[in-house]
């Protein structure tokens, strides 16, 4: 896989025709930070499409272990993935920041897919591009522990926020290390001695709290050469 198809699985997984049909269908809410959008073991009727700010996407384990499953961005949908089931989560999804989203009721969004092909169409790329952008984060984790989990983020972050300058690609979001810390499902200490050893090497550099990746091809071939 090339760098380009890595971008393509690393950004945002909704196509601008799928957004351009929820949207009309949802009701705009705003979630407060550190709120729970969905709750693990437990049922939900609304489907949510992200219009702004970040949600984590994660799972507790019988032990009280957390597990960070991804982090979604703008445009993101979450709770579509058990479409038909009428079944409990298995993951919890939580505000990171004052989250803006547009609510779709689950039975209003089943009922439009069952009527709209074209709809469902686009749905089933969404699902297909998700199956595959987990399975690049699932081989990054395995392949390379957290380390891979800290560049997934900074490329999935650069994917959203990244403006390009003459000193590489400044991510547009001030962040900081315990926040990113968070995101990744690292400890604060691990993730700073990790952007340490990056800012070492010059392949990146942070100014009041803002990244800006020098050498992005550096962080996908970490992660796809072991």
């Amino acid at each position: 896989m090339d760098i380009e198809q890595s971008l393509f699985l690393y950004g945002q997984l909704t196509t601008y025709e799928l957004e351009k049909r929820l949207l009309p269908l949802s009701e705009r809410r705003t979630i407060p930070k550190d709120t729970y959008i969905l709750e693990q073991g437990r049922k939900s009727d609304e489907v949510y499409l992200i219009l702004s700010g970040l949600v984590q996407i994660g799972a507790l384990s019988l032990e009280g272990r957390e597990l960070n499953m991804r982090l979604c961005t703008p445009f993101d949908i979450v709770g579509a993935l058990g479409l038909f089931q009428n079944d409990v989560h298995h993951f919890y999804a939580k505000a990171l920041d004052d989250v803006e989203v547009g609510v779709i009721p689950m039975e209003k969004f089943q009922q439009e897919i069952i009527a709209d092909s074209e709809l469902a169409v686009e749905i089933i790329k969404w699902l297909t591009l998700r199956v595959k952008s987990n399975k690049v984060k699932y081989i990054d984790v395995l392949l390379n522990g957290k380390k891979g989990e800290i560049y997934s983020t900074i490329i999935r972050l650069s994917q959203l926020f990244g403006i390009k300058t003459d000193n590489g690609i400044e991510i547009d979001y001030p962040i900081t290390n315990q926040q990113l810390a968070t995101y990744a499902g690292m400890s604060r200490e691990k993730t700073n001695k990790l952007l340490k050893t990056l800012r070492e090497k010059g392949i990146i550099s942070i100014n009041k709290n803002k990244i800006t990746i020098q050498d992005i091809a550096f962080l996908f071939h970490e992660i796809r050469d072991h």
